[in-house]
Parts: C-alpha cells; sequence; structure tokens
C-alpha cells in the first residue's frame, strides 16, 4: 500500500476516533486519468450510525481538492445493503448491471463540477 501511494495510484486513510481508537479505513486506489475506486470499511461499533457516509462524502470533496479526480467508482456485494444506502447517501448512483459469475452492485459517482 505505502508503494502505491508513493506511486500517486492510491490513498488510504485511516478514521482514529478521540480516544485514538480505529474507526475505519478509507482507500482509493487505481487512481488514473481522473479516476479511482473507492473501498472502505468501517468498525462494527460505528456501523449504522453515519460514520461511512459522513466520511465517504470527504473523501469525495478530498479526492476532488487534493488529488483532482473527476470521478469516483465503488462496487458492493448484492447483500450488502447497508454499503448501497451509503454509496447512495454519498451522491453514487448504479451504473450498468454486474455480469455473472459477479454479485457485485456497481456504483459511480461523478465528483467534478466540470
Amino acid at each position: 500500500m505505502l508503494i502505491e501511494q508513493e506511486a500517486g495510484s492510491g490513498a488510504f486513510y485511516v478514521l482514529v476516533d478521540e480516544d485514538g481508537s480505529v474507526l475505519g479505513r478509507f482507500n482509493l486506489y487505481d487512481i488514473k486519468d481522473g479516476t479511482a475506486e473507492l473501498g472502505y470499511r468501517v468498525a462494527q461499533h460505528v456501523a449504522g450510525r453515519g460514520v461511512a457516509t459522513a466520511t465517504v462524502r470527504e473523501l469525495c470533496r478530498l479526492a476532488t481538492a487534493r488529488d483532482g479526480l473527476r470521478e469516483l467508482r465503488a462496487a458492493t456485494a448484492r447483500e450488502n445493503v447497508a454499503s448501497q444506502k451509503v454509496l447512495t447517501k454519498a451522491g453514487f448512483v448504479p451504473v450498468g448491471q454486474p455480469t455473472p459469475p459477479t454479485s457485485a452492485v456497481s456504483q459511480a459517482r461523478c465528483i467534478s463540477a466540470t
């Protein structure tokens, strides 16, 4: 991961609470041509409390301001309704249809004003 971050093909973030406990990790990877893939995971004790949604929104803002990205893409497992809701609340919209044998639901979000 550090090699990817140093090379500019990834950006990796850890969300830490005031007490030093890890609340989640949020990653941008495969950064190229103004786009990136988004991945994240939050700690079980903060799931359902808006932490993921707020952080994904902030990461979208940072991706534009800091990395000059125009689009983020994310995919969730079909059965992961909670992550699909996070992405929808953060402004992601479904794109395309998953092709078997994958059960992923693809979503994308244009983050640039242009």
